[in-house]
């Protein structure tokens, strides 16, 4: 469902762009457990083909936390697309969490198409076209206050030096105008905000406050965030002004394979000295950290003369466990004679 939702939402975010758009498809690769959570609803999982931890849009897994949810950047920049998007599981299987909707929405926006926070980064307070001091929003129309992050203060705020105390930022009310509200990128996950920012409208609800010292800002010089998609090639199609078509997206969701066990034998004879470690020892770590299955088992063998069991079966169950392992691959060093056939028999054992 949170899935379906965000697809509906992203319809309305980009309704006001002004071209048609295709968006395709976006692959989600869950853990083998919550596919099978996920398959008891109804909702319709596959099973994970050529998905991979390096290879989908979107990976949910157990070993993310709150704070590293989110588009992992590639580059940053105004319009830099992410390399993927990483979420917790407990997202998808806590019935009472009715913004993940809006998370995967923000989330893909991020990974898609580059878009950026339009939260203040400085001070949190503007001075308005009449010279009256307010709290900067993205759109003028947004009934919004500061308040403090844990709500259990009052915030403060020096007129000369426009600072605010410790953890202040701008806060939505409850209460906001009716109909097309900006925008998605300053409060993705109030509900009455459905658009984003657009600099070339003519609704006051949705136009683009160029003057807040946010991200977005700084990185696209001024742009709002539909004039950066519409730079997009989901975007590029008949000249503006014609009736955009629906921003169709579907969310592909499979499950990762379960219970594999796998054993990696790795050659650390002197013939591997140079860049042969290195590019050996990078590969087996990506496939540490973002192929192997959550569930599956792996043993570390290494081999020059004699081999030598580092790691015994290890059941992969945090980002812990990838790094305990990937940290014995990375000690390792090239020297001596080769002899694969103990290592071999070793690992079939």
């Amino acid at each position: 469902k949170g899935f379906k939702d965000a697809s509906r939402l992203l319809q309305n975010l980009t309704a006001a762009v002004g071209r048609p758009v295709r968006l395709g498809s976006a692959s989600v690769l869950v853990s083998a457990r919550l596919g099978r959570e996920l398959r008891t609803t109804g909702l319709p999982v596959g099973n994970a083909r050529w998905q991979r931890r390096n290879r989908a849009d979107f990976v949910v897994t157990h070993d993310v936390d709150a704070d590293t949810e989110g588009s992992v950047a590639i580059e940053t920049g105004c319009g830099k697309p992410g390399k993927k998007v990483v979420m917790q599981d407990a997202s998808f299987t806590n019935d009472s969490n009715s913004i993940v909707h809006r998370k995967v929405a923000l989330f893909f926006s991020q990974y898609r198409w580059g878009l950026l926070s339009e939260q203040p980064v400085g001070s949190p307070i503007e001075t308005g076209p009449d010279g009256e001091l307010r709290v900067s929003a993205c759109s003028a129309e947004l009934r919004v206050r500061l308040a403090a992050a844990d709500g259990s203060s009052t915030c403060e705020f020096d007129v000369n030096s426009r600072r605010t105390s410790r953890g202040c930022a701008p806060k939505l009310s409850e209460s906001q105008p009716d109909g097309p509200l900006a925008s998605f990128m300053f409060a993705p996950f109030h509900r009455a905000v459905n658009r984003f920012c657009d600099a070339r409208s003519k609704e006051p609800q949705l136009q683009h406050n160029g003057m807040v010292d946010s991200l977005m800002n700084r990185q696209c010089d001024g742009l709002s965030a539909a004039e950066v998609l519409r730079n997009h090639r989901d975007f590029w199609g008949t000249p503006e002004g014609t009736q955009p078509a629906p921003g169709d997206i579907s969310f592909d969701v499979v499950a990762e394979k379960s219970n594999r066990r796998v054993v990696v034998v790795m050659d650390v004879s002197g013939s591997m000295s140079g860049n042969r470690l290195t590019m050996m020892k990078s590969a087996v770590s990506q496939f540490l950290m973002e192929i192997l299955e959550d569930g599956s088992e792996c043993a570390l063998i290494s081999f020059k003369r004699q081999h030598q069991l580092l790691s015994g079966f290890t059941i992969i169950r945090s980002r812990e466990n990838r790094e305990n392992l990937s940290r014995l691959v990375e000690a390792l060093n090239a020297s001596g004679s080769t002899c694969i056939a103990g290592a071999v028999s070793a690992a079939a054992s």
